[in-house]
Parts: structure tokens; sequence; C-alpha cells
């Protein structure tokens, strides 16, 4: 509703307009289709700042990048890690082609490890 809102112009000139989570309760499909309301949104002057813990969102924008609908510079990935109770926050730059330039290691990587076992299931069984 926001992104809409701020497409149309109804939440001022330039808007920055807040979000944690919106993926919550959203099937994968429709976390894709918010990708593109959002990028249509951000046609305008609007900007977002987006807190998420969806792998699917993220490589929509990612994949956006890669289309070219979206500058790697108009987009800041930040990266909150914690240590011995400190939190950082760590950019994270997005190439050209999409891809995540300084990625830590095991994060966001079950769909990936799940994929590798499924193929790693099947060729025992063709055997």
């Amino acid at each position: 509703t926001l992104a809409a809102m701020a497409r149309r112009g109804q939440l001022g000139k330039a808007p920055v307009v807040a979000i944690e989570q919106p993926e919550l309760h959203l099937h994968p499909a429709a976390e894709l289709a918010l990708v593109d309301v959002l990028l249509e949104a951000c046609e305008g002057d609007a900007r977002f700042v987006l807190e998420t813990h969806s792998e699917t969102l993220l490589l929509g924008l990612q994949l956006a990048v890669a289309q070219r609908k979206l500058a790697p510079v108009d987009v800041s990935v930040c990266l909150v890690e914690s240590d011995a109770g400190l939190s950082t926050v760590r950019e994270i730059p997005l190439r050209l082609d999409g891809s995540r330039q300084g990625w830590p290691p095991g994060v966001f990587s079950e769909h990936l490890e799940q994929a590798r076992k499924i193929l790693e299931a099947r060729e025992g069984l063709e055997r």
C-alpha cells in the first residue's frame, strides 16, 4: 500500500518509506512481485529502507540489477553481524551482474545447500 501511495505521489515529493520484513507471510512468488512494485515506485523519487530476512527478496533485487532495471549504486545491501554482543553493519556492494561482493559464507546458503544435496541424492539413485 505504501509503495502504491509513493508511486502516486500521495506520500509527498520524495518519500522515504521504511518497511520491516515486507516478505512476512508472503509466498515467494509474491515476494518477487513485491520487488516489481517497489521498483515501479522508485521510478519516481520514492526510496525504500527494507529490513528483511528473505533470500528471495534479495535475489529479486539482484536480478533487477542484472537486468538493468536497477543500478548497483541505487541499492545498498547492508548486513548486520553480531560478535560478542556487539552488532556491526557492513555494506555488501552489488556488482553490475547482480552478484554480491564480499558476502560472508554460510549466510543465505540453505537453499543452495539443499539443492546440492538433492542433486547428490539423485546421482546416488542413478548408480
